[in-house]
């Protein structure tokens, strides 16, 4: 009995030794190390909120407006908006980002899905929400919208988001 607690207990240790060296990327931080290379040279949109956020907790907004090869030209806000400040059922309204600058269009609102006017001075959108993938939170339709858009206006898209999702959906730009 003694034994095979002893031998369990070096196992945990052992599993647990392992999984410290393990490092999550999510795909800012794949778009970081690659330093935006699939950016570069392309008017980029961002669809995000708080969760849009690097390993650092900085947020994705501030990480590719500040990036030199990443032309971050609009944000496109989902229910609760870029940067959180708007209550759950309420309207987000299109705004400029008061850090940046940038113009904000609204995805939570009458206008659920990006026209063709929000897309014209874009040429890849980025998605870059952290979603638990729950048909009740709206991230997830918003996602759906988004690559439509995308498709029907001829814009490459991005998903950054959860550490699964670091693969390129679609790039045409």
């Amino acid at each position: 009995m003694k034994k095979h607690l002893v031998l369990c207990i070096l196992c945990t240790l052992c599993c647990m030794a392992y999984a410290q060296k393990i490092k999550i990327k999510t795909g800012i931080e794949v778009l970081k190390e690659q330093n935006f290379k699939c950016l570069e040279g392309k008017r980029v949109g961002l669809i995000t909120n708080p969760t849009g956020v690097d390993n650092h907790m900085k947020s994705t907004i501030d990480i590719l407006h500040e990036a030199p090869n990443v032309n971050l030209v609009a944000l496109y806000g989902p229910e609760h908006g870029v940067r959180g400040d708007v209550h759950a059922g309420d309207h987000v309204t299109d705004i400029k980002d008061a850090s940046t600058g940038l113009p904000v269009y609204s995805l939570y609102g009458k206008t659920r899905k990006a026209t063709p006017e929000m897309l014209k001075d874009i040429d890849v959108l980025v998605y870059d929400i952290q979603d638990i993938g729950c048909r009740s939170f709206t991230y997830i339709s918003t996602m759906g919208l988004a690559m439509e858009a995308a498709a029907e206006n001829n814009k490459g898209i991005y998903r950054t988001g959860s550490p699964q999702s670091r693969r390129r959906i679609e790039d045409r730009g």
